[in-house]
């Protein structure tokens, strides 16, 4: 007679399942092959430019510099700690991550372009690419807490996202505006008559410093935020039929909803649009959190 295997519980189950993800999923090496190097190349850019243009570091120049140096080694690092842990899978939701970071970084750098050759755009092409930028780290999130139930690798997946998409896509719009100088110059008429600088082209690379900096800073933020929704939104349609239902029927009017108030925001005056704004993007996120659990529900049926 053959001796009987020990059963399994489910908690063991779900306990091997976690182990497992923690020792293979995270530690995917494309997120180095990816970081390291655009981090490397904007590091090399921003030096570059502010050899160019010295004057660059007037007043806060030479702090954003120093603060964009240290953010891009930050996120050299947190990208080496995360790929060196074990190796690569390939249907890990870190790998669904490296990739939806790759079309984030398609999105903001179309969106760039368009800044740059269309500077009256309408309210449409304005807003889209904040919605897709919403929609792709609220799903980065969602994906990783469905396949490990856990709100740390949820998060962390989301971080993963921004770590490729805001390099690359702040080498390549590094790129564009110092080749492209005298477009990227327009917009900046105002405040480089404000500024008191002389030379606008290193007015330009101070905003350049800038914006990198802010980028850098606030995408991470950006990233835990939309993917603990995102994780919220996956966890209620997981309770039962209904909430599933009840959400697929929502996220379409609260869609519609934060875009109609986003577009009224935009006819007010600055100081009228605030609540306007808070509730638009509100409602914005409340809705795009929900699409790639709506997705793969409609995937599964």
């Amino acid at each position: 007679m053959r001796p009987s295997s020990p059963r399994v519980s489910h908690r063991s189950k779900i306990s091997w399942v976690r182990t497992a993800f923690y020792s293979q999923a995270l530690g995917h090496h494309s997120l180095a092959r990816l970081v390291l190097p655009c981090s490397l190349l904007l590091a090399i850019l921003l030096t570059a430019a502010v050899i160019a243009h010295p004057a660059s570091l007037s007043g806060s120049g030479t702090r954003l510099f120093w603060s964009d140096i240290a953010l891009l080694t930050a996120y050299g690092i947190a990208a080496i700690c995360i790929a060196t842990q074990t190796r690569e899978t390939r249907d890990s939701p870190f790998h669904i991550a490296a990739k939806l970071g790759l079309l984030l970084a398609s999105v903001l750098t179309a969106n760039d372009l368009v800044e740059l050759f269309v500077p009256h755009r309408p309210f449409a092409l304005i807003i889209a690419p904040v919605f897709l930028a919403i929609a792709i780290l609220a799903a980065a999130g969602s994906a990783a807490w469905a396949a490990t139930r856990s709100t740390i690798l949820a998060i962390l997946a989301g971080v993963c996202c921004i770590l490729i998409a805001v390099p690359l896509f702040l080498s390549v719009a590094v790129c564009l505006h110092l080749v492209l100088s005298s477009r990227a110059e327009l917009p900046l008429q105002q405040p480089f008559a404000a500024s008191g600088m002389d030379d606008p082209a290193s007015f330009l690379v101070q905003n350049i410093l800038q914006s990198a900096s802010e980028g850098l800073l606030r995408f991470p933020a950006f990233a835990v935020f939309l993917s603990l929704a995102g994780v919220v939104s996956a966890w209620v349609s997981s309770v039962s039929n209904r909430a599933r239902l009840t959400i697929a029927w929502l996220a379409p009017l609260l869609f519609a909803a934060g875009a109609l108030a986003l577009k009224h925001a935009n006819t007010l005056p600055r100081e009228e649009r605030p609540p306007f704004v808070m509730a638009g993007v509100a409602l914005a996120v409340a809705a795009l959190a929900s699409v790639q659990t709506l997705w793969s529900t409609l995937h599964r049926a």
